[in-house]
Formats: structure tokens, C-alpha cells, sequence
């Protein structure tokens, strides 16, 4: 494509359309993909792998998480719970303050 000014050609660049832009991108990423196929990176440092435990302490240690008792839920489950019980607090401050008082005036 040719940019003109007054006559006269200023810029040339090429036009791509995105059916070339997609195949040139798809074409990269195969390169791409083949040059670093099979190669693993550096392993990070950090903690050692966990040793396996046996089954009875397996079992022990999930015996011991159950009978902790509902309290013990999960993330999930507190994050709404303490969502509901925020709104719930809300609407019975609305609540309450909309509600005319029941005590009398005296005079």
C-alpha cells in the first residue's frame, strides 16, 4: 500500500489481511513449539517431596480431620456464609431503623 500526500508517495508498507496475519502466528508457534518440545526446564528449589505416609496413619489422620466437627468448613463455605450473615445483618438494620419505636413519649 502507498500513502500519498499531495501527489506525491510518502510511505510504502505491505497489507496483511488476517487469514496471512493467523497463518504467520500459527507458523511461529509451530517453531516455537518444536524448538522447545521435549526440553524440561530447570526444577525449582524448594522443599523436599513429602515422604509417603502408611495407610493406618493415613487413615488416623482422616479419622482425626472428620471428628473435628462442623466448625471446620471449608473456605468456600465460610466465605458465604459470612456473606449471607453480613446481609442479614444489613437488612435488620434497615429493618429497624425504618420501624417506627414502640415505647411511648411522656408529656
Amino acid at each position: 500500500m502507498t500513502v500519498r500526500w499531495d501527489g506525491t508517495s510518502i510511505a510504502q508498507f505491505p497489507v496483511i489481511d488476517d487469514r496471512e496475519y493467523y497463518a504467520k502466528l500459527a507458523q511461529q508457534t509451530k517453531v516455537l513449539n518444536a524448538k522447545h518440545q521435549g526440553k524440561a526446564g530447570p526444577k525449582p528449589a524448594g522443599k523436599p517431596a513429602a515422604k509417603k505416609t502408611a495407610p493406618r496413619k493415613a487413615a488416623k489422620a482422616a479419622k482425626k480431620k472428620k471428628a473435628v466437627g462442623g466448625w471446620a468448613k471449608s473456605k468456600k463455605a465460610a466465605k458465604k456464609a459470612a456473606k449471607k450473615s453480613a446481609v442479614k445483618r444489613f437488612v435488620k438494620r434497615i429493618v429497624k431503623a425504618l420501624t417506627p419505636s414502640k415505647k411511648k413519649k411522656r408529656r
